[in-house]
C-alpha cells in the first residue's frame, strides 16, 4: 500500500516480520523484494529504515555479513532498490535513502548509507537504468545524475566489469542533455573516447556498431580537426565490417534497416557527419586567422583540402 501512515504503523508496531518470506506467483520473495516488485518507493524507504533499526537492536548479531547484505538481504537487491530510486528521477527520494544513518558495531561509529555505495556504483546504477529501461528522460533525471556526479567520481574511469565508461553507455543510447552534463564535468577528458572496453572497442566504435549516428556525431565533435582528418581510413574499415555483419546477420539491426537502401543511407550518414564536423571546425579555424593570412577569395591559403572535397567518390565506393 502507498500510504506512509499505514506502512509505518505496521513496521513500528512490529506487525510485519522483516525476515519472513512468502510465495507470490510461485516465486519466493522477501518483504523488500516484494516492495521493489510493486514499485513502491514509500515501502522501500520504510522497510530500509526498519532494517537499519534492526541493526541497532542489542540482540542483533552482525556475524560476518556486510551491512549492505543485512539491510538489503543481498548486494544484488541493494543495487535493484537503488536503481529503482534513481529511475524515478526524484532526487529527494534518492537522498532520503542515501542519507539514512547506519550504526556499524564493528567500527563503533555511525555513517550514512551513501558511504556504503561507491561513487562508481551509483553512476553504474544510473547508467544501467539509462540504457536498459525504455522510458523518456526528463529534467529530474538530469538533476539526479548531477547529484550523483557530485560525489567525487572520475568521469573518465570504467564503471562496470566490462571496462566501459560513460561514453560507451551513451554510444548505446544517446541523450543530448546527459551528454552535455557529462562533458561539462571539470574532470572530463576527451581521451575518454580512446578508452577500450573488454572487447577492444572505443565509444566511437560502439556508436557505429550500434548504428547510433547522433552519438557518433556528438563524440567526433569533441575531437581536434587533425585527428578527424586522419580518421577516414578507420571509418572505412569499420563500415566495411558493418556491411559484412549486415549481410550475415540482418536480425542484429532494427527493422528500419531491413531495407538495403536504408542501410546504405545509414552508412552514408556516418560519412556526412564526419564531413560536416570537419568543415565546421575548418570554418572555426578560418575565423580565427588574421585577415592578412587569407587570400582574396576569402579562403585561407594554408587551409588543407577537406575530405568532403577530395575523397567523396572513393569514400562512398566502399558501400557498393
Amino acid at each position: 500500500m502507498r500510504r506512509d501512515d499505514i506502512i509505518d504503523y505496521f513496521l513500528d508496531d512490529k506487525l510485519i516480520d522483516l525476515e519472513k518470506k512468502c510465495f507470490i506467483d510461485e516465486k519466493e520473495l522477501n518483504i523488500l523484494e516484494f516492495a521493489n516488485q510493486q514499485n513502491n518507493l514509500q515501502a522501500l524507504t520504510a522497510i530500509t529504515k526498519a532494517r537499519i533499526e534492526m541493526i541497532r537492536s542489542e540482540n542483533f548479531i552482525l556475524e560476518n555479513s556486510s551491512l549492505l547484505d543485512i539491510i538489503f538481504f543481498n548486494k544484488k537487491l541493494a543495487f535493484q532498490v537503488l536503481k529503482k530510486f534513481i529511475s524515478h528521477g526524484n532526487v529527494e527520494d534518492l537522498k532520503a535513502i542515501l542519507d539514512l544513518e547506519v550504526y556499524n558495531p564493528y567500527k563503533i561509529k555511525t555513517s550514512s548509507l551513501a558511504t556504503m555505495f561507491s561513487p562508481r556504483t551509483l553512476i553504474h546504477c544510473y547508467l544501467d537504468f539509462f540504457v536498459k529501461e525504455d522510458r523518456e528522460l526528463n529534467a529530474s533525471h538530469c538533476k539526479t545524475l548531477q547529484y550523483l556526479l557530485e560525489r567525487d567520481f572520475d568521469i573518465n574511469e570504467p564503471v562496470n566489469t566490462a571496462s566501459e565508461n560513460v561514453m560507451h553507455y551513451l554510444a548505446r543510447r544517446f541523450d543530448k542533455d546527459v551528454f552535455r552534463l557529462i562533458v561539462s564535468q571539470p574532470s572530463f577528458n576527451v581521451e575518454t573516447l580512446k578508452k577500450l572496453d573488454c572487447n577492444h572497442r572505443t565509444p566511437l566504435d560502439l556508436a557505429l556498431l550500434k548504428c547510433n549516428v547522433k552519438a557518433f556525431t556528438a563524440m567526433i565533435d569533441l575531437q581536434e580537426i587533425n585527428i578527424l582528418k586522419q580518421y577516414l581510413p578507420k571509418l572505412n574499415h569499420d563500415l566495411k565490417n558493418l556491411r559484412i555483419l549486415y549481410r550475415s546477420n540482418k536480425k542484429y539491426f532494427s527493422k528500419k534497416y531491413s531495407n538495403p537502401q536504408n542501410f546504405v543511407r545509414l552508412c552514408n550518414y556516418f560519412y556526412i557527419a564526419l564531413d560536416k564536423i570537419i568543415i565546421k571546425k575548418e570554418l572555426e579555424e578560418f575565423a580565427k586567422l588574421p585577415k592578412d593570412k587569407t587570400i582574396s577569395s576569402g579562403i585561407p591559403s594554408s587551409l588543407p583540402l577537406s575530405p568532403s572535397q577530395g575523397d567523396v567518390k572513393s569514400r562512398f565506393s566502399i558501400l557498393r
